[in-house]
């Protein structure tokens, strides 16, 4: 990708809820619930690029709006 306009780019992506692993089953299983990521109500985590920032260099800042439970933030 060198010498292309990285800050022109779209990115998104998303993360099935249920398929969050930290190699503990104990707090695999609690992060399924509701208390945490609520899977059976939100099955996905979603993320979409709003803005693409060269800092110096080949180093830049992605801004978007990650979404989990239902709830969008910056």
């Amino acid at each position: 990708m060198i010498g292309e306009d990285l800050t022109t780019a779209n990115l998104s992506g998303e993360i099935e809820t249920k398929s969050i692993n930290t190699e503990n089953s104990d707090r695999d299983n609690r992060l399924r619930t509701q208390e945490f990521s609520y899977v059976e109500k939100h099955p996905k985590i979603t993320f979409y690029s709003k803005a693409i920032k060269k800092i110096e260099g080949y180093n830049y800042v992605m801004v978007g709006d990650l979404t989990i439970r239902g709830i969008t933030k910056e």
